[in-house]
Order: C-alpha cells, then structure tokens, then sequence
C-alpha cells in the first residue's frame, strides 16, 4: 500500500510513498478502507501471514492522521474465518464495517461452491 500527499482541493501534492509499516513482505496487502479521521486502518492479508484463512481482514490504527501506522492486527474471530475474508469497508461514522467471505454460511453459488456474500459487524460501546 502506498499514500500520496493531497491539497485541499484533492490535487497531488508529491509522490506516493511505500508503507512499509503496513505491508507485509510475501503476502498480498489490498483493499484498504481508512476511518474518516484518519486514525485506523482496514485491508486484507492474502496468506501466509499468520491469519485464519486464505485472506483475513486487519487493522492498524495511529494517534493522528500523521502519524505513523501500528503494526497491523489480526482481529481473529468471528471476523476473520477459515475461508476468504476480504474486501473491508468501513461506514462513514466508523461503526460498523462490512466486508465479502465465502465462509461456512454463504449462500451456495450454482456449481454447489460458497459465494462470496456480504457481512457485516458494528462496534460494541467497548470500541470492539
């Protein structure tokens, strides 16, 4: 993943830098959805990277949009499963995230295989 400087006017303001704090060498880092205040982070982690599954979902979080990212977290269960959980996107008040998996529980797709369904979860008063 990478981030570019922008203005205010949404215009490049330089290039886009390597964030290596969120990369992981030999997995695939995609789909990143940041939180409107710019303080946490969701994408998902093709394996092998010491998830559950063939993809997970994980997060990094920062004390400040300028600041640097924390090493990413894998949240486990139940949001992460065996199968594909992918594709992470957060709701504009960041309280509830939906993402795809084709997890036991997927409606079966014609050839008798799981689809890749949406799911969804909002945030207890904890904050998880």
């Amino acid at each position: 993943m990478y981030a570019a400087p922008i203005t205010r006017n949404g215009e490049t303001a330089g290039p886009a830098v390597f964030l290596s704090e969120l990369n992981h060498p030999t997995a695939n880092d995609a789909a990143p959805t940041v939180r409107t205040d710019g303080k946490e982070i969701w994408f998902h982690r093709g394996a092998p990277a010491g998830g559950l599954g063939l993809a997970d979902l994980w997060v990094s979080t920062r004390r400040n949009a300028n600041d640097p990212w924390s090493t990413p977290e894998n949240p486990g269960a139940p949001l992460n499963s065996v199968a594909f959980d992918q594709q992470p996107s957060l709701s504009f008040d960041g309280q509830t995230l939906v993402w795809t998996s084709n997890r036991p529980g997927s409606v079966s797709a014609p050839n008798g295989l799981p689809s890749l369904d949406i799911w969804m979860s909002t945030r207890t008063v904890s904050g998880r």
